[in-house]
């Protein structure tokens, strides 16, 4: 693949989900990313199934996997003098440093722009935030279920009218926010590269789930209303703008923004007449019965199963998709023909295939060029690259400030 952003360095000193998914696209797009990591605990990503009591050691931790593919770990003890002076030397010959470490850590460890750009004055500063660096809870404790699917809206748009609050999916916005970030940092970048500046970034998951759910907003900023939510049994805005269920239980979904330009092919593909019923034969009476219609959509797509479903459809070019679990995702010919998912090395499990972050550049895939890394599994060749000869480096470790 073309490695668009070979020869940049990002140091990542962070924990969880956010900024390290940002740290793996800029991996992934070619950047050498350095996590500095606790030398004994490392972030806390790596214990979380433990944390919620899950069965530790029993399965994979997908999560640290997904997020910190492509990066060198190197365990420094930034409580140390020696610890932080170390991660100084990292950013004297770096282009990014990359944290979503709150502002009590920032201040306690010397991690905010002007203490790092005493070292390096063009560094391009990462900062990722849960409800924004101003206001009364810049510096509250967050993560993306709070300050994003809760308080930016997205859970309430995405739950159904009368119902309970629809649950978040691990790390949905932490994910997102992290690929806004990434793109935030490649910004600055060409901003130093033309300038020589460093640059300050910011991208927040209170500001990012708003984003994500910014037409709502937007509606009720100019027209004053918000917009309805679906239905309890899911229904969207019209009977070709929703879901159905097949004979297998596999579900469909439609997306016709132009409804009545595909209805004679909607007909063909279900083997119905409803342009000659008298019920449904003008445009007017298919907008006044649209529950009629979904309901008798719904019988008849329930009479077949999707694969059947699926060689209509696509004979008459219906804007369609199935509805995919990961199981049926990681096997889509798409998701195969255009190089999706990433496969990476792993020492002991062997060839692990995982998400690739979602841009390409010259036609070419994400390349896996390693998996998540033990913690300090690459300190010796790190530090060694900034001039720590061998000895110091034994006598570091032997006293517990690098791992």
């Amino acid at each position: 693949m073309t490695r668009v952003l070979e020869g940049i360095r990002v140091v990542e000193v962070d924990n969880w989900g956010f900024a390290p998914s940002a740290g793996t696209v800029l991996a992934d797009w070619g950047a050498d990313v350095v996590k500095v990591e606790d030398p004994r605990r490392g972030d806390p990503l790596r214990g979380i199934f433990g944390a919620v009591s899950f069965a530790e050691g029993a399965m994979v931790n997908f999560l640290h996997e997904q997020w910190n593919r492509n990066k060198r770990s190197v365990g420094i003890d930034l409580a140390t003098a020696e610890g932080r002076a170390l991660l100084d030397d990292l950013v004297r010959s770096s282009d990014v440093f990359l944290t979503n470490y709150l502002p009590p850590l920032r201040r306690k460890f010397r991690l905010e722009p002007a203490d790092l750009r005493a070292v390096n004055p063009s560094l391009v500063y990462a900062l990722a935030t849960g409800q924004g660096s101003k206001g009364p809870d810049a510096e509250r404790p967050s993560y993306d279920y709070v300050s994003a699917w809760a308080r930016a809206g997205v859970g309430d748009r995405l739950t159904p009218e009368g119902g309970p609050l629809t649950g978040q999916r691990a790390g949905f916005i932490d994910t997102t926010a992290g690929n806004f970030l990434a793109g935030a940092v490649a910004a600055a970048l060409v901003r130093k590269e033309r300038t020589g500046e460093g640059v300050d970034v910011e991208v927040s998951l209170l500001a990012s789930g708003a984003w994500m759910i910014g037409p709502d907003i937007a509606n009720f900023l100019t027209n004053g209303f918000e917009l309805p939510r679906s239905g309890p049994d899911g229904r969207g805005a019209g009977p070709l703008m929703t879901w159905y269920e097949c004979q297998d239980g596999k579900r469909l979904v439609f997306t016709m923004m132009n409804p009545e330009a595909y209805w004679p092919a909607v007909c063909r593909a279900l083997e119905v007449d409803l342009l000659s019923d008298p019920r449904f034969d003008t445009p007017e009476k298919r907008a006044a019965a649209n529950e009629e219609l979904h309901d008798l959509l719904r019988s008849i797509i329930a009479t077949r199963p999707r694969a059947e479903w699926a060689e209509h459809l696509d004979a008459e070019d219906i804007v369609w998709a199935p509805v995919q679990p990961p199981s049926e995702y990681v096997d889509d010919v798409q998701v195969r023909a255009n190089g999706y998912l990433v496969e990476v090395e792993h020492p002991v499990r062997g060839t692990t295939r995982l998400v690739a972050s979602p841009a390409q550049f010259d036609g070419q895939p994400i390349e896996g060029r390693w998996a998540a890394p033990e913690i300090g599994q690459h300190t010796d060749e790190v530090l060694a690259g900034i001039g720590v000869s061998a000895d110091r480096l034994e006598d570091l470790r032997a006293r517990g400030v690098v791992a």
